[in-house]
């Protein structure tokens, strides 16, 4: 889907770009919301005890997905995903538990 966000004309938008705009936006919204279950439907199959873990902790879908896909530093810059493919289970476990008692490094 490409989007033209400029202002060639100079003039105010039209009703219609606004509504183009508006529709786009909610094509993008419904494909976030998409790739996110996807995401977290993936890890439910991988390790369901985590995917709830890591929901009960972030509270938010978003956050939960967000928190897993980031790379981090204490597992060596992988993803805790990434950790949990390589069966690092464990490891993925603790992190959360330093996060639900306030130590974030």
């Amino acid at each position: 889907m490409q989007f033209n966000l400029r202002n060639t004309d100079k003039g105010p938008p039209s009703d219609d770009s606004l509504a183009q705009l508006a529709r786009d936006a909610e094509t993008l919204e419904e494909e976030r919301k998409t790739r996110l279950e996807g995401f977290l439907q993936r890890l439910e199959v991988l390790d369901t005890k985590v995917a709830r873990r890591v929901l009960e902790t972030f509270g938010d879908r978003a956050k939960a997905a967000y928190w897993l896909g980031k790379a981090l530093r204490q597992f060596g810059d992988l993803s805790s995903y990434e950790m949990l493919a390589q069966g690092k289970r464990l490891e993925v476990l603790e992190a959360l538990a330093r996060i639900d008692n306030g130590f974030f490094a």
